[in-house]
């Protein structure tokens, strides 16, 4: 759990890879998509998602030059999860959850 969690931290990262997981996005695009972060934010979870082996970087050949960004393999692996969480919230915002009260047999 604790890698897992390892994973996913740091501000903003489930989003870069939400978005990611729709198809591959150049650094601007994701900016667009994700309001509220900043670049330098941006651009630390994208190097920390790198290291991890998540993301791919492949430069185009552009002018200005640019790169994009997607997914691997372990990345696609996370999306499934991700699908449920934002499940159960919007279940939650909805109403559709069992009250606690419910759930314990009180």
């Amino acid at each position: 759990m604790d890698e897992a969690a390892a994973l996913l931290s740091g501000a903003w990262t489930p989003h870069v890879l939400w978005y990611l997981s729709k198809q591959p996005r150049r650094f601007g695009e994701l900016r667009k998509d994700i309001p509220g972060i900043s670049a330098r934010t941006l651009s630390a979870r994208l190097r920390e998602l790198l290291e991890k082996g998540v993301v791919t970087c492949t430069p185009l050949a552009t002018s200005p030059p640019s790169a994009e960004y997607a997914l691997t393999e372990i990345g696609h692996k996370i999306v499934p999860a991700l699908t449920a969480l934002v499940d159960a919230a919007l279940k939650l915002r909805l109403g559709q959850a069992p009250a606690a009260s419910r759930r314990s047999g009180q």
